[in-house]
């Protein structure tokens, strides 16, 4: 899958700090983005060059459980700790005001108050959100289920959020904190994130005159309008993924030249392994992945197990049979 350009050709500027790099985007500098693209001005991608740990994510898309849980958590937290080096108006000082919206479940591990060490010299006001999202029409929209905490009158709001295709769960939460607190900026910093996700953020804290700080990992994503198995679901290389020469090689390689999701649904690889499992190896098949070539040393060793064959058979035979000769 060929992009259309590099993160390389649209950097602004690079600041960097023990392996992760800082670099502000400017989408105005390539054709590729001419109309209708409309991005905040402080859009920036946190790089890790040479399969650093961000990148290291987005090329294990295998990975679930624990060992996914603490790779998205130390991937947003060093994100978030280059961030901070750079701009510590937002970190310190005695009188901070700021608030923290976590959304469940993919974003439970990027928690700040977690951090070690520490990002803030206090504890910062945090509320737990559980958003659905559901189709209308041909996009999604997100809707609130669960709110534990206050929609905090502090000066900086944080959304953590794990992953952001269509947009719609950062949508709704923007909707609803600021229909009841304006904030003056609201950062947010997926682990995964599409071009459309941002601008949909975007248009909400325009309305609301709200500062939008987005802090994406390794990537600029063009979420596919058709998607694999849903519409507007799957992050993977297409012509407006942005991404670095270099990582580029690695994803082409990785996804054997596929657009293919880079990392399913964050929730469920944490929380429902077999079938988050079940669902990359469908999304292979239909995609016409070379079993051959896929390093199944890298997947959890329940794929080998027969309750695990036993369900996929029943709830997929055809991926069952398609990938039957590496069980």
């Amino acid at each position: 899958m060929e992009v259309e350009l590099f993160l390389d050709q649209i950097t602004r500027g690079i600041e960097s700090y023990h392996g992760a790099s800082l670099r502000q985007l400017d989408l105005s500098m390539h054709k590729a983005f001419d109309g209708g693209d409309a991005v905040p001005d402080e859009l920036y991608v946190v790089d890790f060059p040479g399969l650093g740990l961000g990148q290291d994510l987005l090329l294990n898309r295998q990975l679930c459980g624990l060992p996914k849980l603490l790779r998205i958590q130390k991937t947003a937290h060093t994100m978030m700790r280059t961030f901070a080096l750079f701009h510590p108006e937002f970190f310190t000082g005695s009188n901070l005001s700021v608030a923290q919206f976590v959304i469940h479940w993919g974003g439970r591990p990027m928690d700040l108050t977690i951090a070690n060490p520490p990002l803030f010299p206090q504890m910062i006001d945090t509320c737990l959100l559980k958003i659905r999202r559901f189709p209308q029409g041909d996009d999604w929209r997100g809707e609130l289920q669960d709110k534990i905490g206050d929609w905090y009158q502090d000066d900086l709001y944080i959304a953590a959020e794990e992953c952001s295709a269509s947009g719609a769960s950062f949508e709704c939460f923007a909707e609803l904190a600021f229909q009841n607190h304006v904030p003056k900026t609201l950062i947010v910093f997926p682990v995964c994130c599409s071009l459309e996700g941002i601008q949909r953020l975007h248009k909400v804290c325009l309305k609301y005159n709200v500062r939008l700080i987005a802090l994406l990992n390794s990537a600029l994503i063009q979420v596919n309008p058709i998607g694999t198995t849903l519409h507007k679901t799957d992050l993977g290389l297409l012509p407006k993924t942005v991404v670095t020469r270099e990582f580029y090689d690695l994803l082409d390689k990785r996804y054997q030249g596929t657009p293919i999701c880079w990392v399913g649904d964050m929730g469920e690889s944490i929380h429902k392994m077999p079938k988050h499992i079940r669902d990359m190896l469908a999304d292979m098949r239909k995609l016409q992945f070379d079993p051959k070539k896929e390093n199944w040393k890298l997947w959890p060793t329940f794929i080998r197990e027969a309750q695990f064959q036993t369900e996929l058979l029943q709830k997929d035979p055809e991926t069952y049979r398609y990938f039957q000769e590496i069980f």
